[in-house]
């Protein structure tokens, strides 16, 4: 979940020992749509087809007649009727709902089995605005600006349990230097859907930055393609830290396995 010293919101551990993870500073904006385009449930101007009523008041009653020039009386002619049209009904410009749409000013991001070499990917939403890479077998989001960054990374785990798993990682990132100035907070069983799973917390200093703070729950899923681990996580320098959980736990809401298609 967080980067080796001098690199700031590198990916988290599991990338093997040597790797340089790619530092999270994004060059600007992916050119992702603005909060305001094309919202579902947008409807069209009003609807074509919405005629005035007819000028002229009623047809004329027969009773009182009116004079003709020719001096000749007839009786009174039927009205003419006008043939109604029916109104014509414009196509609306609405986009056609998703049936699995993001939450409101979320878009998704996913990351396939076969780009990632897993047994499933990885589907979740994030703000838009926030741009994704792959480093390694972890899809990582970020915003467009700042030291905070939230990662999907499916390595395969070391042990089954969660647990032994989260306390492996921190063995390995105490004896590689990974987090410089690293401090525990916990590591704790957690339940994650119903998923045995392990809530890993910790702190680390980044030259130029400051503390960091690191939160990863560590789950395997049982999904169609067969099970799937997934190390979910988020890092944030420590002041904008709670604001950061927040933003995480809404797109943890979001996750999902991502299944390989058939055949």
């Amino acid at each position: 979940p967080g980067p080796a010293a001098g690199q700031q919101g590198a990916a988290g551990p599991r990338l093997a020992a040597g790797t340089s993870p790619a530092p999270a500073r994004s060059a600007g904006r992916s050119g992702a749509a603005s909060p305001g385009s094309a919202s579902p449930g947008s409807k069209a101007s009003s609807p074509a087809g919405h005629s005035s009523p007819a000028k002229g008041g009623k047809p004329g009653q027969s009773g009182t007649p009116t004079p003709s020039t020719s001096g000749s009386s007839s009786s009174s002619p039927s009205p003419t009727t006008t043939p109604t049209k029916t109104p014509t009904t414009t196509p609306t410009t609405s986009p056609t709902a998703s049936p699995n749409p993001p939450p409101a000013g979320f878009a998704w991001h996913k990351a396939g089995a076969k780009k990632l070499g897993t047994t499933a990917g990885v589907k979740i939403a994030a703000p838009i605005g926030w741009t994704q890479n792959i480093q390694g077998q972890a899809l990582v989001l970020r915003p467009p600006s700042g030291y905070r960054f939230v990662e999907a990374n499916l390595a395969a785990f070391a042990y089954a349990g969660p647990v032994a798993e989260a306390k492996y990682l921190q063995a390995q990132a105490r004896l590689d230097h990974t987090y410089p100035h690293y401090a525990k907070i916990w590591i704790k069983p957690f339940d994650f859907r119903g998923y045995a799973a392990a809530s890993w917390k910790f702190s680390w200093k980044e030259t130029g930055v400051g503390k960091i703070v690191v939160l990863e729950f560590l789950v395997t899923l049982d999904t169609k393609a067969g099970a799937q681990p997934y190390a979910l996580s988020v890092s944030s320098p420590q002041p904008k830290f709670p604001a950061s959980v927040v933003l995480f736990k809404q797109m943890l809401k979001t996750f999902r396995p991502l299944i390989p298609a058939a055949g």
